[in-house]
């Protein structure tokens, strides 16, 4: 199917009726195209869709686009995104996200929420930071659990805290290309 604009849009399941699938990815494509995207896109195309009651709520979809290099150049490329539908799903991965990558998180937000009696001073919070700097450095991806243990029942806040100290929130967290949120008609979009 072609958007008015000239944006083709297809798909590769057929888990819905195709009049409802069509315009769900009709609507998602000219979305994709109404936000700050500065892609200049050809083709919307979803590659993978994740069902929930019957709705979908979260899906991937592949954008080709123009791309115009610095001599003047012009080529044809993909990028992912990953598109939601539920806001609360999407709060949902991105809190998941950083459960993930707490081991990563900055010591001086850690020392928030660990256990008041090593919170003792400054002096006591600036070693403890140093130590723990030293820890995440070294170990990387196997602090995880050290971390989580010493955050304990207090995740949750840590998360909502983490997730509210990013400038883009949880597209920090869901877009691994740059990081942004992109929003029309209701859909949300993160690009890989």
């Amino acid at each position: 199917m072609t958007l008015a604009d000239g944006v083709s849009v297809s798909c590769l399941f057929t888990d819905l009726e195709d009049g409802e699938l069509t315009t769900a990815m009709e609507k998602c494509g000219r979305a994709l195209t109404d936000t700050q995207c500065t892609l200049d896109i050809i083709a919307v195309q979803v590659i993978d869709m994740d069902l929930v009651a019957d709705t979908s709520e979260k899906f991937q979809i592949e954008v080709q686009f123009r791309h115009v290099d610095g001599n003047g150049d012009s080529s044809v490329r993909s990028t992912e995104f990953s598109v939601y539908t539920d806001y609360t799903q999407a709060d949902a991965d991105a809190r998941v996200r950083v459960k993930d990558l707490m081991w990563a998180t900055e010591s001086n937000v850690i020392v928030q929420f660990i256990d008041p009696a090593i919170s003792l001073d400054v002096s006591a919070n600036e070693r403890f930071c140093k130590a723990l700097t030293k820890m995440q450095d070294l170990m990387c991806e196997e602090a995880q659990d050290i971390v989580l243990a010493l955050v304990g029942d207090k995740l949750e806040e840590a998360i909502d805290l983490i997730i509210g100290l990013e400038p883009t929130g949880r597209g920090h967290f869901l877009a691994m290309y740059d990081g942004q949120e992109l929003r029309s008609e209701g859909f949300l979009f993160y690009r890989n």
